[in-house]
């Protein structure tokens, strides 16, 4: 009896394992919100229309998934005791006047500087159509259907201008929509048609920094239960000052009040220099950092409020020339607000794509977590296109407000997410950081049918979870919807779930897909599907007999698996390339599974070992696209008969 217990057990043990992990799993939205969120949320709906909406949760600096940059690397940029980005490029001064546009103009000031210093381009962005085309109601009460949660003249903050620029509605130059110093209804018609002219590739959200006074002690936290030690603390402060040097200014928030209350001192009639040590002030007002002084002395700032320890950063405002400094003036480092949303921008280039494909207008907002807290989950994006366009997906563009690393994978043809037509596109795995990054595909992917997919395998050293855009009442995300259809998630990309299914309505996952049109190419007797494969190729052909079935004006090359140019005499095999102009097509001949160019009995037990499930033995990629015999996106029996006739060549 005693046997038998145990092999029972043994037995629910084992039907226990083989069921999968996601039928155990669960989802749910988002983190703790940050006090800094929960202190804007208790504000009557007139403060909050004078105050900054804070981003709503923690962005911590982790301990163990250091950033790319190391200190060691920080040290040379960030060791010089002072430093302004005015000293190096020009910087104009500019002023909001009546406006409630701090925070457009300080959006606008991260992009024009990391122009010029970068490109040594001098642009000038349009403060007032980010005001208006992010505002929801319009003359004649029309409304701005991409809006977010906000009328022009309420706060605003670069949480939402940045999202705003790169789901493709700007930046716009000013000559096209110039400053005005009102914020009156204009008609809808004002702000549509307008093209961007620049395309944010990549920006960062630093980590979180509050402070609290005890006693002759400023104590640093993540607003959660982390409190940094010094050196930790300075390291994040060495981020901040190094993306100054090499990307520009970054943008910070701030209490804003102008009298000598809470912090400011006068000089010869000017206010220069600003300490708030006061916690429970609001957030109101957005500014830019442009440097740093680490010996600005603690008697600089006004006797009644003065940081423990020297040190400042170097800030623009922008309420003109006429105001502080010519429009500068110094915050202290242990100024409650001004290090807990810094944001600043790494790489802007020209418009390169033709289509932006996402569900995800307005940007992250949170995240979803599993109940399994596992370290790797997947999500997915469905698209529908235009199938009568050629059009190949050159980036992905994916949001992040954690270090973590990813694969993508694309499935071309249609939108099913089975996970044999969902092909990787990245050959290493990506990092991502928090905030936003484009990330450009080794190869464009050819889009085939009318829809098609794109899965992100979310990789984390402690939690994975997956960024998306979620609606959150009375505050920016409160327009956003989701359809079912859309977004889906899995925990081993074999089983997927909708999101909406899930319980999590009004969000989608945060996935871009960017694409360019192309003329494409026409074969006679080879097939082209969406992962650029070129097959129906027979055993035997040369690189001679593959090009004379390709019609196209461009010039066309062959190159062998190690990427080294071969003659047209020689046979073509499974893996080998075609260049044609500037796009490289693998090629795949049918029945040749080793890429040899022939079907032989090795190729033959490899598409048996295959049907029969030997998970050793498992041929992917254009390797399986060559098992296929019969071109129906699987390998089973069909295939082995085909296979083995093509080998005593019947």
């Amino acid at each position: 009896m005693k046997k038998q217990k145990v092999a029972l057990i043994l037995f629910i043990f084992m039907l226990l394992l083989s069921i999968p992990i996601f039928a155990f799993a669960s989802i749910e939205v988002g983190e703790e919100y940050s006090p800094l969120y929960l202190k804007w949320e208790k504000l009557s709906e007139e403060e909050k229309e004078k105050s900054v909406m804070p981003f709503p949760y923690i962005i911590s600096w982790e301990r163990n998934i250091k950033n790319h940059t190391s200190l060691f690397a920080l040290k040379a940029v960030a060791s010089a005791s002072r430093y302004s980005l005015a000293d190096d490029i020009d910087i104009p001064v500019k002023n909001q006047m009546g406006t409630e546009e701090c925070w457009a103009f300080t959006a606008n000031t991260l992009l024009e500087t990391n122009l010029k210093l970068r490109n040594n381009e001098t642009m000038d962005f349009s403060e007032r159509y980010l005001d208006y085309a992010t505002s929801r109601t319009f003359l004649g009460n029309e409304i701005n259907e991409s809006g977010f949660g906000r009328e022009v003249g309420e706060g605003g903050n670069v949480s939402i201008a940045l999202p705003f620029y790169v789901s493709g509605k700007g930046p716009i130059l000013e000559e096209e929509m110039p400053f005005e110093n009102n914020e009156n209804k204009i008609a809808l018609s004002e702000i549509e048609g307008k093209e961007p002219v620049k395309k944010i590739n990549s920006y960062k959200m630093f980590p979180t920094l509050y402070k609290t006074r005890n006693g002759n002690q400023t104590i640093y936290t993540n607003g959660g239960d982390i409190t940094y030690t010094t050196s930790e603390v300075n390291e994040i402060r060495n981020e901040i000052k190094e993306h100054i040097v090499k990307y520009g200014a970054v943008s910070a928030v701030t209490f804003g009040d102008a009298s000598n209350t809470y912090g400011f001192s006068q000089t010869n009639g000017n206010r220069v220099s600003y300490y708030c040590d006061d916690d429970s002030k609001i957030i109101n007002h957005q500014v830019t950092i442009v440097g740093w002084d680490d010996n600005y002395a603690i008697s600089n700032f006004n006797s009644n409020h003065r940081p423990t320890k020297p040190g400042a950063y170097i800030v623009l405002n922008s309420w003109g020339e006429n105001w502080g400094e010519n429009g500068y003036y110094y915050v202290s480092y242990e100024d409650v607000w001004i290090e807990a949303g810094v944001y600043g921008i790494e790489e802007i280039v020209d418009i390169n794509y033709d289509n932006i494909y996402q569900h995800d207008e307005y940007g992250l907002s949170s995240v979803v977590n599993t109940s399994n807290n596992v370290k790797v989950v997947y999500g997915a994006n469905v698209f529908e296109r235009d199938s009568t366009q050629n059009e190949r997906v050159t980036e992905i563009g994916l949001f992040a407000f954690e270090n973590m690393t990813c694969e993508i994978y694309i499935n071309p043809n249609n939108g099913n997410l089975n996970k044999n037509e969902l092909v990787k596109v990245t050959n290493n795995i990506k990092t991502i950081h928090p905030g936003y990054q484009a990330i450009p595909l080794d190869i464009p992917i050819a889009l085939t049918g009318d829809n098609f997919v794109v899965a992100v395998k979310y990789i984390s050293e402690t939690e994975a979870r997956i960024p998306i855009e979620y609606r959150m009442s009375g505050g920016f995300w409160e327009n956003v919807t989701s359809n079912l259809g859309e977004s889906f998630w899995s925990l081993d990309m074999n089983l997927w779930s909708d999101l909406i299914s899930s319980g999590v309505n009004n969000a989608n996952i945060c996935i871009k897909a960017f694409t360019e049109e192309y003329e494409g190419i026409q074969l006679k007797e080879y097939e082209l599907d969406g992962n650029g494969y070129i097959y129906k190729i027979e055993p035997g052909t040369t690189a001679e007999q593959v090009k004379g079935n390709i019609i196209t004006n461009e010039i066309i090359s062959f190159y062998n698996q190690n990427n080294q140019l071969i003659s047209e005499q020689t046979i073509v095999g499974t893996g080998m390339k075609v260049r044609i102009g500037t796009v490289e097509y693998i090629l795949v001949v049918t029945g040749d599974t080793n890429g040899d160019g022939r079907a032989s009995i090795v190729d033959l037990s490899a598409i048996k070992l295959h049907s029969i499930g030997k998970t050793n033995y498992t041929l992917t990629g254009q390797y399986f696209r060559a098992g296929d015999m019969n071109f129906d996106n699987k390998i089973n029996i069909i295939d082995v008969s085909r296979a083995k006739l093509e080998v005593i060549g019947k």
